[in-house]
């Protein structure tokens, strides 16, 4: 017996200076942010030494427990518990009865820093007052001392303030128990870290050199900034999709509006229109060429192509009639739509 207990009193030790390690080198945190109270139920494993002609007859029954804790540190806990373990059955020649077991006690808990998912496992040493107490006609060693205890489990997160605990406790040779139950934190299971932003390097002697030298904003991305249409019959010959020289400046235009304004382009949508002469088919087909000249043109000069969406529609989308001459040039026409965002220097 005293080698088990010497077993115990090493283990609890060495366990006990592991936690007050931990605890030593972390930040502590303010109580008021870090009790916490739980309560579990579940099934004890009881093994009262009996006397001589007396045997155990039924070695388990339901546990009960509860339980109020405080993290000291982020990894360190202290924890109060009352548990009734419940009563192991016992016969023999004298007659049947039971020993019931109790106990009340603290421990230190060591929560890893170590979490998969919503599950924080932890570790457990601790001290408990067990007492044992007898009913009926039976003979056992009865037991009202302190006893070394160690436990390991698990708290799962529901939210913010509940988990479910569940754990195994061994508390001596003669009793153990695994429970499962429900943790309240009302600020939360285990203190969030602070973060303590690190010093900044001191150069002794070197003066501190002006890094910013101007600050660059902005705007809300994808809103269109420019909308362009070449529009008027001068831009193209008839029934070509060739740039003329008037149509080259007015998307030089273009090109120049958006270096200049700084626009950082996300899209840029190039659509090709025709006027009603003239079979749809063909219409369709020279509305979208237009429109990949126009597109060729920009990227050229800089504009990168992968932004872009070209399309052709020929003479299905008219903004004027198409039985007059100006109606029919304002028809013939390719629009471009610019959308992004215009950098603001300050």
């Amino acid at each position: 017996m005293k080698h088990i207990h010497y077993k115990n009193t090493l283990a609890f030790v060495i366990g006990s200076l592991f936690v007050m390690t931990q605890a030593a080198a972390a930040e502590f945190n303010k109580l008021e942010d870090s009790w916490y109270l739980g309560g579990s139920v579940g099934l004890s494993g009881l093994d009262p030494v009996t006397s001589t002609g007396f045997e155990v007859t039924d070695d388990s029954d339901i546990g009960k427990k509860i339980y109020a804790g405080v993290n000291i540190t982020d990894q360190v806990g202290l924890e109060a518990f009352w548990n009734d373990l419940g009563a192991a059955g016992v016969s023999g020649t004298g007659g049947v009865g039971e020993a019931s077991y109790r106990a009340l006690g603290f421990n230190a808990v060591y929560n890893p820093p170590i979490k998969v998912g919503r599950v924080q496992p932890f570790g457990k040493v601790g001290a408990a007052k067990m007492s044992t107490k007898s009913s009926g006609n039976i003979s056992i060693t009865q037991e009202n001392q302190f006893s070394l205890f160690g436990g390991v489990g698990a708290d799962i997160e529901l939210n913010k303030n509940f988990a479910i605990r569940t754990e195994f406790e061994y508390f001596t040779k003669d009793a153990n128990q695994l429970s499962v139950g429900v943790k309240w934190a009302p600020r939360g299971h285990i203190p969030k870290k602070k973060v303590i932003p690190s010093a900044l390097p001191y150069n002794f002697g070197v003066q501190p050199t002006k890094v910013i030298t101007r600050v660059v904003t902005q705007a809300p991305p994808k809103v269109t900034i420019l909308n362009k249409s070449l529009a008027g019959g001068s831009n193209f010959a008839t029934g070509s999709a060739v740039l003329t020289l008037q149509g080259r400046q007015n998307v030089d235009t273009i090109v120049n509006q958006i270096k200049n304004n700084q626009i950082r382009v996300h899209h840029i949508k190039i659509v090709g229109h025709t006027d009603s002469v003239g079979k749809p088919k063909q219409n369709l087909l020279l509305s979208k060429q237009r429109a990949q000249s126009v597109a060729t043109y920009l990227s050229r000069h800089g504009i990168s192509r992968d932004h872009m969406t070209i399309l052709g529609v020929g003479d299905n989308q008219p903004v004027a009639s198409n039985r007059t001459d100006y109606g029919r040039a304002q028809n013939r026409r390719v629009e471009i739509a610019v959308s992004g965002a215009k950098m603001l220097i300050k």
